[in-house]
């Protein structure tokens, strides 16, 4: 009963997205061998070519990134980023990520700062451990490894090589700054007393159904129903919704908002144990059955503790990062990035044309 996948045009949060390129980012060479996010095409895509290469993106010190250096890296995160949401890597796709540029450079500017930072503190990543996940990456990909690497957007396994020590080096870097910060008992306790709305769990109806096409029949089943027959034998005969048909009908507990509105009403309105139907919506007619409510209320202190503690954590580590880029003098030039969307790379023979893009992102229908 839920609509279509939304493709979320942004890059997740800059400490988040640490794990995502460590992990995401060498495992999605393995995909690539399986299709992955590449779709039906079968070459890396080229890079969007900049007005002028040499243009100036990031300046920290006396380092500095053209638009050339910085769009190969641009092409990788963008493919783990399709990856992650199951997005092909076709025009389509590559028109909506490719806006996306200014905002990976500014995350992009923050990784450098990082990196800076631990080659001050020392931080080192031993050859080995390097090894071990480049190893991983190529068991992973098996006898493609070649076009896998390829087609996740790195030159050569150096490239590939390069990107896994940086990334090691970041997750060291982020953990020795989580390590300088100090989170009281007193300073959880005070912020979940302090907020907690955001603890609070919302109300719940926990419901079996019975979908049909035709109101008739389901008039027949709901009177069947009251004469006592078994909810989920009669589901399991008659249902159409083949997501819950084999389980008696039952969807589970549901917050509001996940469902259609007339069922969602229907559901919140009933009393537990009470039969009500048919209710109508697009997918036909329903007839729902409640078995139990859970309440709204505020998660307990005990199991929210550790939530609140990584949210201060992080809330710290988030500020802590932004002082470093402060007193970097990190600059960035997004207006000298490409603005062109990056190049769809060319179907396999013989592969099926890939659907045009639509005019904009769809979002989530009930």
């Amino acid at each position: 009963m839920k609509g279509p996948v939304v493709i979320h045009k942004r890059f997740p949060a800059f400490w988040t997205l640490l794990t995502v390129l460590i992990v995401s980012g060498l495992m999605i060479v393995a995909a690539q061998t399986t299709g992955g996010a590449t779709g039906a095409a079968g070459a890396a895509a080229p890079a969007a070519e900049p007005a002028d290469p040499n243009a100036v993106v990031l300046k920290l010190g006396d380092e500095t990134f053209t638009a050339a250096q910085f769009e190969p890296r641009f092409n990788i995160a963008l493919r783990t980023l399709a990856a992650q949401q199951g997005a092909p890597l076709d025009a389509a796709t590559l028109a909506q990520f490719g806006t996306l540029r200014p905002n990976f450079l500014d995350q992009f500017a923050t990784q450098q700062v990082l990196l800076q930072d631990a080659e001050k503190r020392g931080l080192s990543v031993p050859e080995a451990e390097v090894d071990a996940q480049l190893a991983q990456a190529k068991e992973g990909a098996g006898a493609n490894f070649q076009q896998a690497l390829v087609q996740a957007g790195y030159e050569n396994e150096a490239a590939l090589r390069d990107f896994i020590q940086e990334s090691l080096t970041l997750q060291r870097e982020v953990e020795a700054l989580q390590g300088t910060i100090q989170v009281t008992p007193q300073a959880v306790r005070g912020f979940y007393d302090q907020n907690q709305e955001q603890f609070r769990q919302p109300e719940q109806v926990c419901a079996r159904h019975i979908l049909v096409a035709d109101e008739v029949k389901a008039n027949d089943l709901y009177g069947r129903l009251q004469n006592g027959a078994d909810f989920a034998q009669v589901a399991r005969n008659n249902s159409t919704d083949p997501g819950s048909k084999e389980n008696g009908g039952d969807l589970g507990c549901l917050n509001q908002g996940q469902t259609v509105p007339a069922f969602e009403e229907a559901a919140f309105g009933a009393e537990v144990g009470e039969t009500v139907g048919p209710v109508q919506s697009e997918f036909g007619f329903h007839i729902i059955r409640v078995y139990k409510k859970n309440p709204g209320a505020v998660t307990p202190f005990a199991e929210a503790r550790d939530q609140v503690r990584s949210q201060l954590v992080n809330e710290r580590l988030g500020a802590r990062i932004a002082e470093l880029r402060e007193a970097s003098g990190i600059e960035v030039f997004p207006e000298n990035l490409p603005q062109t969307a990056p190049a769809a790379p060319p179907a396999q023979p013989g592969a099926a044309p890939a659907a045009p893009a639509p005019a904009t992102p769809e979002g989530e229908g009930e």
